[in-house]
């Protein structure tokens, strides 16, 4: 089984450090456009900008499990967290949720979640 995810996308402020550990090779792009998808992979997300506000069911797109995790602005604890499996043995095959304008998703363990609109 290959462990890991072949993109992370999240927010740098000056002055942050990164750690990374047991990689042999990494790039930073930043992002220089944008765009609404209701296909988010790994990393944060801000709901209003990156994906519209609404009701979902959230689902992995692929064979890998996933976790999800919804912020409510200035928050420290999730909303929602909760692991999502295709298989339904690490979690619920889907998940229902209501993204809120200024609230912050965050993707891991799986590549892409897909959120289809209810």
């Amino acid at each position: 089984m290959e462990w890991g995810v072949p993109n992370l996308t999240l927010d740098l402020i000056e002055g942050q450090d990164i750690q990374l550990e047991g990689m042999e090779e990494t790039t930073f792009t930043p992002v220089k456009e944008r765009s609404v998808s209701n296909v988010l992979t790994t990393g944060m997300w801000e709901v209003g900008t990156d994906i519209e506000p609404g009701n979902y069911t959230v689902t992995t797109t692929g064979e890998k499990s996933g976790k999800i995790m919804v912020y409510d602005a200035g928050e420290k604890l999730p909303a929602v967290m909760d692991p999502i499996d295709p298989d339904g043995e690490l979690g619920a095959e889907s998940l229902d949720v209501e993204l809120k304008e200024g609230q912050t998703v965050i993707v891991s363990t799986s590549p892409e979640l897909s959120f289809e609109s209810k």
